[in-house]
């Protein structure tokens, strides 16, 4: 049983959004057979994660961190509150989604110690199996003052 999932952004084909700018799309789940699942979850999420490592006198000191800048949760299908079993018939199903970036949202980043990421994501929860997840990356740009 094939099941795929496109997620696309609306009028932004390269995924790129300004802080605090509404990010919309579609999610397109395709199934060539029927698929039971107890929920289709869609999540919006931003965050930072940086890692590094300091060596003194012979020893080695790790140090890491994570910061959430956004976390958006909505069910498409379903709910995990109760344990019923929802079937995504075999076709096409298009899902559409909104969610507003926070204005403070730092612009996305990809560095030797860290990085800054938003993802879109797609997870088809069974938990009498594992779950499958989607995921697709977008760019978030802070405007910044310059002026003097």
């Amino acid at each position: 049983m094939v099941v795929t999932c496109e997620i696309s952004f609306d009028n932004n084909r390269f995924g790129t959004f300004y802080a605090g700018q509404l990010v919309g799309g579609c999610a397109t789940l395709k199934s060539d057979k029927p698929k039971e699942v107890q929920a289709v979850l869609l999540k919006v999420v931003g965050y930072s994660i940086t890692k590094w490592s300091e060596k003194s006198l012979g020893s080695t000191k790790q140090y890491a961190g994570r910061e959430d800048y956004l976390s958006y949760n909505t069910y498409l299908v379903g709910s995990e509150q109760n344990n019923n079993r929802h079937t995504i018939q075999a076709g096409v199903h298009n899902y559409n989604f909104s969610c507003q970036l926070p204005y403070q949202c730092p612009s996305s980043f990809e560095g030797r110690y860290g990085c800054i990421r938003y993802i879109v994501k797609v997870l088809l929860i069974r938990p009498w199996k594992y779950d499958q997840a989607y995921a697709t990356g977008f760019t978030v740009l802070k405007m910044m003052d310059l002026k003097l």
